[in-house]
């Protein structure tokens, strides 16, 4: 028997009667858990409902199942949901929670901040690569519309600008061959043309006054003649013979080469519009001592000499044209004007176009005294079918020119020993049959050892350069004469363009090889740097446009160099 105190008092029960009070006194709630304050597993022993293994009904704020959890972790990773004043963003997901480390781009907010998870840098800006316009998601300092820091590296403004190039000149601001000298002006890069005489560095090649050359043509060249350059209204030309002229872009070579590098009227800063060899696909000889070349930018003639050695040696005069106004069956046309074999290569071949579009050419050989003219129009030239003139004299001509200020009458120039000489004949078509006189009179200037001659129309007006190998470049206009005397080195080769101001452009090629420029009105030249980059220079030619433009062309080590400057009197 057991006693139990009760209000009552004192109460006498059996074992088994004792053990049933017991359990109703521990299992409150009767739902067959203990209470947990006598060593049960029941959190609540009031309510039938809450016990180990019931059903958890979440966000009540009972713990139904007595597992000790928070009601409002679902989760259990230790945040409370956010309906219920916590800070879990999703609390069916252990993996999303302040705790959590953010995974980008996936569409979920694991750390629940509340960000836009295409926003990995919090800018407020969508990644690019998102559809949004954030061009850099890992920097807050990079959005569209902020402010540039330039050289950090960095696109701040998210404009696809190169970071270091802040005039957007499209040349990166540095100390190397090729970089912008000036970063916040976006007409000073080593693409722009030199303004002579503004003592500003423009196009970046470390001389105030000097013009850079920067265009070098892509050709692979063996035995060069010329480079000639030729200025219109449609374009810059550039023409030249070789030897041989292989494109490595494809590796086509061509013989006995004639080839331009044009350019927009304007400059160089889109490029040449054509840089490619005509010629023969197969060996057929070598370039003779002589060219010319004259273009407008819709015809282009080249007149040269070869030298065969197949079946019989000869030299061999050509005119050759290609004309793009024509159908394509004709773009290509060549002349044999001189098929006699001789000694001596001509010497000397100049081409004139006067303002109609009538063609001049002459050529002399030095040795034998043989001097060939043709005439014809460039917009009815036929192969085969020029008339011509070739003359004969016992006293032969080593340097011949020919120019015209008046359509229709060419004015011939020629040299016979150091002797100058020149005369005006007017030379229709039905007089050019081989075996004709073409009378020039004899203008004594001095005793010359002649290297070079130029006569050329600029303007509608007559220039004259000749070059002496001692007394250096003697030059003239009609009206002013100026002398270019040289400095312990003699002139070789020299050329000369000239505005429509009256400024005159020369280069000059010197007998150590280098290369000299002058620019100005006659009596007032003045010589600015070149640097070509070449070991050795070994001929050059000038031009000058109506515009102000003033191109160089220099050729040595086998190469071609082309660049260009502005005439601020323009």
């Amino acid at each position: 028997m057991f006693s139990l105190l009760g209000v009552l008092g004192c109460i006498w029960v059996d074992q088994t009667e004792y053990n049933d009070m017991r359990d109703q006194l521990l299992d409150f709630d009767s739902d067959g858990f203990q209470t947990q304050a006598e060593g049960g597993t029941d959190c609540d022993d009031t309510d039938p409902a809450v016990y180990p293994g019931a059903q958890e009904t979440w966000y009540d704020g009972v713990d139904s199942d007595c597992g000790g959890d928070d009601d409002y972790d679902r989760d259990a990773d230790g945040a409370a949901a956010q309906a219920y004043g916590g800070t879990d963003c999703d609390d069916g997901n252990d993996a999303i929670g302040p705790h959590a480390t953010e995974v980008w781009y996936d569409g979920i907010d694991q750390n629940c901040d509340g960000g836009n998870d295409y926003d990995a840098d919090g800018d407020g800006y969508t990644s690019a690569e998102h559809d949004g316009d954030d061009c850099d998601d890992t920097e807050p300092t990079a959005y569209p519309g902020a402010t540039e820091v330039w050289y950090d590296g960095i696109d701040g403004d998210c404009l696809g600008d190169d970071d270091h190039d802040a005039d957007g000149d499209g040349y990166p601001m540095g100390d190397q061959p090729g970089d912008d000298c000036d970063d916040t002006d976006p007409d000073r890069n080593p693409l722009n043309l030199e303004t002579m005489g503004d003592d500003l560095d423009a196009d970046c090649d470390g001389g105030l006054d000097s013009f850079g050359l920067p265009h070098t043509s892509t050709m692979d060249v063996t035995g060069f003649q010329g480079p000639i350059v030729r200025m219109s209204d449609r374009e810059i030309s550039v023409g030249y013979a070789a030897e041989e002229i292989v494109d490595p872009s494809d590796g086509y070579t061509v013989y006995d080469a004639l080839s331009v590098v044009s350019f927009a009227p304007n400059g160089f800063a889109d490029g040449p519009t054509l840089d490619y060899p005509y010629g023969f696909s197969g060996s057929s000889g070598s370039m003779g001592e002589a060219m010319d070349f004259w273009s407008d930018g819709s015809h282009y003639f080249w007149a040269s000499s070869l030298h065969r050695t197949s079946p019989t040696e000869r030299r061999v005069l050509y005119l050759d044209a290609i004309d793009f106004t024509r159908p394509a069956n004709d773009d290509t046309a060549g002349m044999n004007i001189s098929d006699v074999q001789f000694d001596d290569p001509y010497s000397s071949i100049d081409l004139f176009v006067d303002d109609d579009g009538g063609l001049t050419m002459v050529a002399c050989e030095g040795t034998f005294g043989t001097t060939s003219v043709i005439q014809d129009h460039v917009d009815e030239f036929v192969p085969d079918a020029l008339p011509s003139l070739q003359l004969t004299s016992d006293d032969p001509f080593q340097l011949c020119e020919v120019a015209s200020g008046t359509p229709d009458s060419p004015q011939f120039w020629t040299t016979r020993d150091g002797v100058a000489g020149a005369g005006v004949a007017t030379v229709d078509e039905g007089a050019l049959v081989d075996g004709g006189a073409l009378d020039l009179g004899e203008l004594e200037i001095a005793s010359w050892t002649l290297v070079d001659w130029e006569v050329e129309v600029f303007h509608s007006v007559i220039w004259t350069m000749v070059v002496d190998a001692a007394e250096g470049i003697y030059l003239w206009d009609g009206a002013e004469v100026d002398w270019l005397v040289p400095d312990g080195e003699s002139y070789l080769r020299a050329d000369i363009g000239a505005d429509a101001q009256g400024n005159a452009y020369v280069c000059a090629v010197t007998d150590s090889g280098a290369l000299r420029f002058w620019v100005g009105p006659l009596g007032e030249l003045v010589e600015l740097t070149m640097e070509t980059g070449l070991t050795t220079v070994e001929q050059c030619s000038v031009g000058a446009s109506a515009t102000g433009l003033v191109v160089l062309a220099v050729r040595g080590d086998d190469q071609l160099i082309i660049g260009g400057a502005r005439n601020p009197s323009e």
